[in-house]
């Protein structure tokens, strides 16, 4: 197998002891807060040429304002930054402060009291902090004192309080909180242990419906009465059910909600409270339900449903009883939605494959579609985008005696080919890869010829609950058995070379992308790692503390002995021997769900035996680059080493 590039290695030694001292790294290049060791200068034509596919303008809308605008968060690369759009096709106007990324944001629903309260971190840190903003003021207060992480902010119906959910108390448990704006400290409003969150209001404010995180596949739904702080658990049960979002009916007499509790997929159904009646509103459908909204006249119920990736958006009249048919959209992924004040417009966001996400509505009455936003490209031209398409390949286990088939996209750029390939692994390992767009895919596929295959490999959502659990535990590396079969499907295909096929993937897609290095290396030719897990056991000590149980349900619980031996015997960090293709690393300093040290423990492997490693840090990041001047110098050095990879170009860093 080819092999190419200088050896290169990292400097970084977090969490890594040796009984030697390492060989010496090659020189360090710091710019700004970016620190690179390995990589070749990026020339700033190439940063530039890249910066083009970034997204610039994109919206998500977030909620509708009394007066009618449009509560938007606007993307530049990958940072989220809070504006009003007044009507379609108006310039977007920034709130707050506009150079700060959002996570959340949601408007107080009482007219006289115009604002909103948002989300936001620190360089990634995820130590999220609540911040009110004063619209009729034009004032910003951040209403914590910092060091707790706060998130999940919820008006009261009447708009003088909010609940959230907070570790403030112990810094572990994530529990309910109840704050207002008249300065007075939060109270608590549910004390218990685990991970918790407020979902909705009873009509008269005085209970909140409450739902307890176990893990992807386990949740638990709770009324919460505030005067009393009795807690009663709604629709309990003996086998482990996953709620999504819940909402009171708007007679407060039943409930709305989102479950796989009948089955396979999620679906939408209502509880009577009274009676206890269930019955789904969603119908037989073989897919996920993604949510739903309620108008506030309580008439319309739209709701959402994930098919194959793609959503649709389906519309019920409550009062009537009966479904209405609702927008046709392109196909991709909504990333927000709901209704306006006055309940006779559909707010909505969607992304497809081949554009970024824009801001509509959709008019109830006369079923009216129109562009608030207008998201815009670096002069690229629209025509060389690329929609993808639906493919599946068989795997190596067996349903009903048929082969396992795993559903993957494919961003493929035109010609008969064969082209080089990249495997882009999601991280999660619960999510999906939907036809959402990304500028480095785009760039990959337009400039420099390659495929782009985003697999949904086990342990994916979208597919079922027991497709989601096949990865569980001591299945860990059947979800990446699943990659080599698709490494393998790839051989078989004319457009595609399989001589030069390079993985990537962040988080946990990170680890799938370093154990497909270790286990097969004689199919690959590089690997791209975005702050990937490389050992389970160090990985599971050392993430964020409230988090560890979570993971641990999911990944399996390393104090356990039996179950410690199967992770470090999976884990990359233990093969790094095997792994003889160049890998490029990508690190946020600040992560704190998987730390630096993790990155930094396997690279030290890798230049200890003269490995070929690209490293790429950022002192102002953390669970991935957010910040657009990083995510352009990323994408650069990612499209850089794929070309040396792909040996695609003697100048590895020159623009086409």
């Amino acid at each position: 197998m080819r092999r190419t590039g200088p050896a290169l290695a990292l400097l970084l030694l977090v969490g890594c002891a040796t009984t030697a001292p390492p060989p010496a790294g090659p020189p360090q290049r710091r710019d700004g807060a970016l620190l690179s060791e390995g990589l070749p200068e990026l020339p700033a034509a190439l940063v530039a040429d890249v910066a083009r596919y970034q997204e610039r303008g994109s919206a998500t809308f977030l909620d509708w304002t009394a007066d009618g605008a449009l509560l938007v968060a606007l993307r530049d690369g990958t940072a989220s930054r809070l504006h009003l759009v007044a009507a379609p096709g108006a310039a977007p106007q920034p709130l707050a402060d506009a150079d700060a990324p959002v996570d959340d944001a949601r408007w107080n629903p009482d007219p006289a009291r115009p604002g909103l309260i948002f989300v936001r971190d620190a360089d990634g840190d995820e130590r999220f902090q609540l911040h009110h903003y004063d619209a009729r003021r034009a004032t910003l207060r951040m209403l914590g004192a910092g060091g707790s992480r706060d998130s999940d902010p919820l008006w009261s119906n009447r708009g003088d309080r909010y609940a959230f959910s907070s570790n403030r108390r112990d810094g572990i448990n994530t529990e309910v909180w109840i704050g207002a704006l008249d300065g007075a400290e939060p109270a608590l409003a549910l004390r218990s242990a685990g991970a918790w969150r407020a979902l909705d209001w009873r009509g008269d404010d005085g209970a909140l419906l409450v739902q307890e995180l176990v893990s992807v596949g386990e949740s638990r739904l709770y009324l919460l009465e505030l005067a009393s702080g009795a807690l009663r658990q709604l629709l309990p049960s003996e086998r482990p059910v996953a709620y999504g979002e819940a909402a009171f009916a708007p007679d407060d007499r039943g409930l709305l909600f989102v479950a796989d509790d009948g089955g396979e997929f999620r679906a939408l159904r209502h509880l009577d409270l009274a009676s206890g009646a269930l019955r789904t509103l969603s119908g037989p459908l073989p897919w996920d339900v993604e949510g739903f909204r309620l108008s506030p006249d309580g008439r319309w119920l739209a709701w959402s449903a994930n098919q194959d990736g793609a959503s649709r958006l389906h519309l019920h009249d409550l009062r009537a009883d009966r479904a209405h048919p609702g927008p046709t959209l392109p196909e991709g992924a909504i990333t927000g939605f709901g209704f306006s004040r006055d309940s006779r417009q559909l707010g909505l966001s969607l992304a497809t494959g081949a554009a970024p996400s824009d801001a509509w509505s959709w008019s109830l009455a006369g079923g009216a579609l129109r562009r608030w936003t207008a998201s815009r490209l670096a002069g690229v031209a629209p025509a060389l985008l690329v929609a993808p398409r639906t493919v599946r390949y068989p795997t190596f286990d067996a349903i009903d005696g048929a082969p396992r088939q795993i559903p993957a996209l494919v961003y493929a750029p035109p010609g008969a080919g064969p082209a080089p390939v990249l495997v882009l692994l999601h991280g999660g390992p619960e999510a999906q890869s939907r036809p959402s767009y990304s500028g480095l895919v785009q760039y990959l596929v337009a400039e420099l010829g390659c495929a782009v295959v985003l697999p949904n490999v086990r342990g994916s959502t979208g597919y079922g609950r027991g497709f989601v659990a096949l990865d569980d535990r001591q299945r860990r590396e059947d979800a990446v058995a699943d990659v080599g079969a698709l490494l393998a499907w790839l051989a078989t295909q004319p457009g595609f070379d399989a001589a030069r096929v390079a993985v990537a993937g962040g988080s946990y897609g990170g680890y799938l992308a370093l154990a497909a290095l270790a286990r097969y290396p004689e199919r690959l030719v590089g690997g791209v790692d975005v702050a990937g897990i490389t050992d389970f056991v160090s990985f599971l000590v050392n993430t964020e503390l409230g988090r560890r149980a979570q993971r641990r349900e999911e990944y399996g619980d390393e104090r356990d002995p039996f179950m410690r031996a199967i992770l470090e015997r999976i884990s990359p960090l233990r093969h790094a021997q095997r792994i003889v293709d160049p890998v490029l690393v990508v690190q946020g300093r600040n992560d704190p769900r998987v730390p630096v040290g993790e990155s930094a423990a396997l690279v030290t492997k890798l230049r200890a035996r003269g490995g070929t490693v690209w490293y790429l840090l950022a002192d102002d990041e953390g669970h991935g680059f957010r910040k657009p001047a990083n995510v352009a110098v990323q994408n650069a050095a990612t499209v850089a080493f794929l070309r040396e990879a792909f040996g695609l170009s003697d100048a590895a860093t020159t623009p086409r």
